[in-house]
């Protein structure tokens, strides 16, 4: 392997929507070669952030921390939210807010984003609820028009249309959230990353509570508002039909579909498969339908 072919593999995996196991080992291999020969901070951000993805995060650590070392502007957002979470361990978050103001001053959003949250909840500094909108409009005011699908508008959207909401302007909320569910869902149709489900479960379970639901039309994501109650859906997909379920089960909400058991909404709209395809694709460009069964 050379610089130029390993940069070639990394390029390829980038736009890959549905790597093998083989195309991860190659492209593993590849940042690791341009770390070990060139000392390349971008492929050490490459490999935290596929590491953090697969939920090995002592390994997503170790490669942002190598990234920030090397002086990538990257790494502090990547080790802010390990700290934020405590991935590695406990929360710690002076050491989150360190990297995300880091990350923020170069000009990261998720991490000014962050911040925000920090001064909501009052982690790691005192508790300020008018920093906390001051930041989302800051950020809001730069995104509010961005057609860039891996920007963060429906983390936003949900958390400043909730503020929105609380001050009575409804209107302008619904069209903020019905804007950042649409973002993130097509979001998932290119990256299927578990906190992509979380930020959809958010921005509908708050869309609803503001606008009404069409039981006739409806699609896949919505079955996170569908289904914070025992339901069954019916889907009727290439003339095959199936039944989905909703139940409670050790005090939290499961999914069956066709004897098979989903531990959440999101787990079955991550795993699921019909004719070989996931819930999400099938969403995107198949011609499907869902109807709930009274």
């Amino acid at each position: 392997m050379n610089k130029e072919e390993a940069l070639r593999i990394i390029q390829k995996y980038s736009l890959n929507d549905n790597p093998s196991k083989d195309d991860e080992f190659i492209f593993v291999e590849a940042c690791q070669f341009l770390i070990d020969t060139e000392n390349d901070s971008e492929a050490m951000v490459n490999l935290g952030g596929y590491y953090y993805e697969k939920e090995k995060y002592a390994l997503a650590e170790k490669y942002y921390l190598l990234a920030d070392q090397a002086g990538d502007k990257w790494a502090a957002d990547g080790l802010g939210f390990i700290y934020y979470y405590g991935r590695v361990g406990e929360r710690d978050y002076q050491k989150a807010f360190h990297y995300f103001s880091i990350a923020k001053e170069n000009g990261n959003l998720e991490a000014a984003m962050k911040i925000a949250d920090m001064y909501h909840n009052g982690y790691g500094v005192e508790k300020d609820d008018e920093k906390y909108k001051a930041i989302l409009v800051d950020i809001y005011g730069k995104i509010k028009d961005t057609d860039k699908l891996f920007d963060p508008y429906p983390e936003v959207a949900h958390r400043l249309g909730e503020i929105l909401i609380n001050e009575g302007h409804k209107e302008e909320a619904i069209n903020m959230l019905l804007k950042g569910k649409s973002f993130i869902e097509q979001r998932i149709r290119y990256n299927p990353f578990w906190g992509n489900f979380i930020v959809c479960r958010r921005t509908i379970t708050l869309l609803y509570q503001v606008i009404e639901f069409d039981e006739h039309h409806f699609n896949f994501f919505d079955l996170f508002y569908v289904f914070t109650k025992p339901h069954t859906v019916k889907l009727i997909y290439h003339g095959k039909q199936y039944i989905i379920e909703s139940f409670y089960d050790e005090g939290a909400m499961r999914v069956k579909c066709d004897d098979k058991y989903y531990k959440s909404v999101e787990n079955f709209l991550a795993t699921a498969l019909f004719d070989n395809k996931h819930t999400y694709i099938i969403d995107y460009d198949e011609y499907y339908y869902l109807e709930i069964v009274k």
